[in-house]
């Protein structure tokens, strides 16, 4: 390979690009001789967090939470239906609530309800 294609392939002249591998090779050179030092007890500080970690993972779910919100979204539902009865009725009286009134048949609130 020439050195004008290796100037277009890297956009650096030649000089830079001798600089940039010294540095690399410095770098290289550097990190191959480190050697790290942790203070006595890491090892087992980083070993009881992982295991603290992974037992809350194994934790059983809260059923009554769990439940607590699936009967709070029910009775949303429920109160809104009722609000929505009482709206196209004008009463909560226990035939509105069944549905044994009978409706007229261009009533657009009811036709929005059924679908």
């Amino acid at each position: 390979m020439k050195a004008s294609e290796n100037h277009h392939r890297n956009d650096l002249p030649p000089k830079q690009n001798s600089d940039q591998e010294e540095a690399i090779m410095l770098i290289d050179e550097t990190f191959a001789s480190y050697e790290a030092h942790f203070q006595e007890g890491f090892e087992d500080r980083v070993m009881q967090a992982c295991h603290k970690a992974t037992n809350k993972k194994k934790q059983e779910p809260n059923f009554r939470l769990l439940l607590t919100r699936i009967a709070l979204s029910g009775a949303a539902a429920i109160i809104l239906l009722l609000i929505s009865i009482y709206i196209s009725d004008g009463s909560l009286d226990p035939e509105s609530i069944f549905g044994i009134k009978e409706y007229a048949a261009d009533a657009a609130l009811l036709s929005y309800l059924n679908y």
